[in-house]
């Protein structure tokens, strides 16, 4: 006589550790904060709080950084300070060779002629 086992269940999406993956419960919330932003800002009179998205994006961001430090807390000054300048990397423009002025070549004067410069 055998007995009939129930088929295993489904892996479930689990937040991630802090190991790299993506949490989709704090992708969501972050989305639904931007979102709001921009309704906002689109169409004021539909969604008049939807600024208030720019606080819940920051808590979030302070959560996501809180989680980090207390899951790998620093062990000295140097790890602190690569944690930070890794944030600061990751948030701030590069200034890299593709950020560089798209209007090299021109002349001075911005590329103006006889016909297109203003009288004076």
């Amino acid at each position: 006589m055998s007995v009939a086992t129930a088929p295993a269940p489904a892996p479930v999406a689990r937040p991630a550790a802090a190991g790299g993956d993506k949490r989709l419960d704090i992708q969501a919330l972050r989305a639904l904060a931007v979102g709001a932003v921009l309704v906002y800002h689109l169409w004021p009179r539909l969604l008049p709080g939807g600024f208030t998205g720019v606080d819940v994006f920051f808590v979030i961001s302070g959560f996501l950084i809180s989680s980090h430090l207390l899951t790998r807390p620093p062990r000295s000054w140097r790890d602190l300070v690569a944690f930070w300048s890794r944030r600061v990397r990751r948030l701030l423009p590069d200034h890299g060779p593709g950020a560089r002025r798209t209007d090299r070549g021109r002349p001075p004067g911005g590329g103006l002629n006889r016909r297109t410069r203003p009288r004076v």
